[in-house]
């Protein structure tokens, strides 16, 4: 939270305690949570998800998203150092 919200958002030094403890508490929660996963707290399920990828959804991540993916992956690294 020190690290995140000046940096990255800008704001850090202006939330009070109390709405920092907020965010602490939503960020635990899944955040498409509707329905019967409303209020649930979030939990990895990519590897499954991977795991379950027909061929056709990995070719089509491949040709739609790969590209975008790894420009990402990229400029996470960069900022990193």
């Amino acid at each position: 939270w020190d690290k995140i919200l000046p940096d990255y958002f800008g704001i850090g030094p202006l939330l009070e305690d109390d709405m920092i403890d907020n965010i602490k508490n939503i960020s635990g929660v899944y955040s498409k949570g509707r329905y019967r996963k409303a209020n649930q707290e979030w939990e990895e399920d990519s590897t499954k998800k991977q795991e379950e990828a027909t061929p056709e959804i990995i070719e089509a991540a491949e040709t739609f998203v790969e590209e975008v993916y790894e420009r990402m992956e990229m400029l996470s690294k960069k900022e990193q150092t």
